[in-house]
């Protein structure tokens, strides 16, 4: 059996196995700037025990230019 933490990261990674949903705010942003968005999202790798309490690897935020993400 797989655990979550390695489902959280193929999925987070590939956006497959899952549905991706983006907010209003990512909605309304020009083409672009979601793919940025998404791909930081798919690169992203800084789990912390500050935002990664369960060691599952189902939260990040970072800044996109100027902007909190989460």
């Amino acid at each position: 059996m797989t655990d979550i933490k390695t489902l959280n990261d193929n999925f987070r990674r590939t956006f497959s196995g899952g549905r991706v949903i983006l907010s209003h705010g990512i909605c309304f942003k020009p083409t672009n700037e979601k793919a940025e968005i998404l791909n930081k999202v798919r690169c992203f790798n800084n789990f912390t025990t500050a935002n990664n309490l369960y060691n599952e690897h189902d939260f990040e935020s970072f800044n996109h230019k100027g902007e909190k993400i989460y």
